[in-house]
């Protein structure tokens, strides 16, 4: 019977977790800690330590980790000491995450993977296929993130997770924004959106609103981006997680910008910088700094290239590279400028090598913004009287509308 009853107050301390009750969650996971053998003991660490996680406590979180993964030791078979580490090595993979080492959080999903398969452990594997996915859409293996975070939907929709299931699908419409697939980024992201209302999945409600602002924002609606933003604005605020929190202040400053308005953009891109760097979470910290330098022609850019010189992800370091070869330009460095756009552009080249194998091809310069390396290294180019430079930049970059351009500048 004190099995069943701390197993049941685990289970509701997952179901306040989920509905952004933390603290009442936290009771919960203590009190498992606290009463229950080994099994309820190692369960409810791990728990508390996707408590602090969400807090943003990083540090407090990998050390309850390392707490549970002792237990191992002491384990009363071995099937139970894997079960362990299968647990602790996903939540291992979210806290690495959230702290922006895509690389470490990749191999631990993968791993997570591996040791879901050998203990049949379903729910587990979805939770694995989801981080893989995100991990992959960071690292800039596109079609791979698709197929992972279409399988989890899948697995999730097989074993009638419909949260889970909502939560891959809107992960997925951000990869597929990512690919400059904004139509089809927008239908699944309210269908997603649809699907987490009625499961009552907040985090999933939260990728969907996110994804739809960004489809929107990068498709040229800004008022309906300003709109998904806002709401997702509202969601992470009841969350109470700073990393969600920081993440959806840098995508209502990117909504408050599209409608050119300067000074609420700044509101939101300013304390999303502070809280981001508070905790530790480098990519939105990474994000909130560039769209502040780039509000700010005083806001030095050079920390920055240097930071996403060392992050597996792509996504942010071209546009880094972009907004620091504009300055270049711009003060007349333009020896500075051409390598900066170069740089950007070899990046923008892997991205879009990777969508060579998906069913629609490149889309990646759907993404107007991702037009600007090509267009500015052929301007510098036409001010050297490097005509012929110019024009093999703009060939090569394979996208006919880039090539109107470039005859209406000459």
């Amino acid at each position: 019977l004190e099995a069943l009853l701390l197993t049941a107050e685990q289970n509701r301390g997952h179901s306040l977790l989920a509905l952004g009750r933390v603290e009442e969650a936290e009771t919960c996971f203590t009190g498992v800690v606290a009463q229950g053998g080994w099994t309820a003991r190692w369960q409810g660490l791990v728990s508390l330590a996707a408590v602090a996680e969400q807090r943003g406590q990083y540090q407090r979180a990998l050390e309850l980790l390392d707490e549970a993964l002792a237990l191992a030791d002491t384990a009363p078979t071995p099937s139970a000491a894997q079960v362990l580490r299968l647990y602790v090595v996903g939540n291992l993979a979210n806290v690495h995450l959230a702290c922006g080492d895509t690389a470490s959080a990749r191999q631990e999903a993968c791993t997570a993977l591996d040791i879901a398969v050998q203990t049949a452990n379903r729910d587990q594997f979805i939770e694995g296929l989801l981080t893989l996915g995100v991990c992959q859409r960071l690292c800039g293996t596109l079609g791979e993130s698709r197929q992972s975070l279409e399988s989890a939907a899948r697995w999730a929709r097989m074993s009638c997770d419909k949260g889970r299931e909502a939560l891959a699908w809107a992960e997925m419409a951000h990869t597929l924004n990512e690919m400059g697939r904004y139509d089809e980024a927008r239908t699944l992201a309210k269908n997603a959106l649809q699907q987490s209302i009625a499961t009552g999945t907040r985090r999933a409600e939260l990728a969907a609103q996110l994804a739809l602002s960004t489809g929107y924002l990068r498709a040229g609606f800004a008022h309906d981006a300003h709109y998904h933003a806002a709401q997702a604005w509202e969601i992470s605020a009841h969350l109470g997680q700073p990393i969600a929190q920081a993440t959806a202040l840098v995508t209502l400053g990117e909504a408050h910008l599209a409608r050119e308005d300067r000074a609420q953009a700044r509101e939101a891109f300013t304390p999303a910088r502070e809280m981001a760097e508070a905790i530790g979470a480098q990519l939105p910290a990474i994000q909130a700094s560039l769209a502040l330098a780039q509000l700010d022609a005083a806001v030095d850019v050079t920390n920055l290239v240097q930071e996403t010189a060392h992050i597996a992800v792509p996504a942010l370091r071209w546009p880094v590279l972009l907004e620091d070869a504009r300055r270049r330009e711009h003060r007349g460095d333009l020896a500075g400028a051409t390598a900066s756009y170069t740089e950007a552009i070899t990046v923008l080249t892997t991205l879009r090598q990777a969508l060579q194998q998906e069913p629609t091809g490149d889309t990646y310069l759907e993404y107007r913004l991702a037009w600007e390396p090509y267009l500015g290294l052929a301007r510098i180019y036409r001010l050297q009287g490097q005509d012929a430079e110019a024009a093999r930049v703009v060939q090569e970059a394979e996208w006919p509308p880039l090539a109107q351009l470039e005859e209406e500048a000459v």
